[in-house]
């Protein structure tokens, strides 16, 4: 298991939920995006990122998130990000303006619950 990345099913089991932690950059990203890639079946609505405990996110991370939403839109499902208010990244996702490519949640109920 990755201690980077712990991955459970939404009540329900229509999302996978995928809580990070720590930092993400060149070298943890694409340990990361190869855990999330296995963890996200076909049957599955989507995927839910948790970010809330990340504290460290580069330009690989953000290419990282934008590639999962790419990724998931070809096989018809969504991603959603939580990103609480005052995370330590907050910050690099409102420079980047990663809500308007991305839905953005401040909790991980609301991002289970809508779009």
């Amino acid at each position: 298991m990755n201690p980077l990345v712990e991955i459970t099913r939404a009540p329900g089991g229509d999302f996978v939920v995928a809580r990070l932690n720590g930092e993400i950059d060149m070298k943890s990203a694409p340990r990361i995006h190869a855990a999330l890639a296995r963890a996200v079946s076909n049957a599955a609505l989507g995927l839910v990122v948790d970010l809330s405990a990340v504290s460290y996110l580069d330009s690989a991370g953000m290419r990282l998130l934008f590639d999962l939403e790419r990724e998931l839109q070809y096989h018809r499902q969504h991603l959603r990000l939580v990103v609480p208010e005052g995370a330590p990244i907050q910050r690099v996702v409102e420079i980047v303006n990663l809500g308007e490519h991305i839905a953005l949640h401040s909790t991980l109920a609301t991002a289970l619950e809508g779009p």
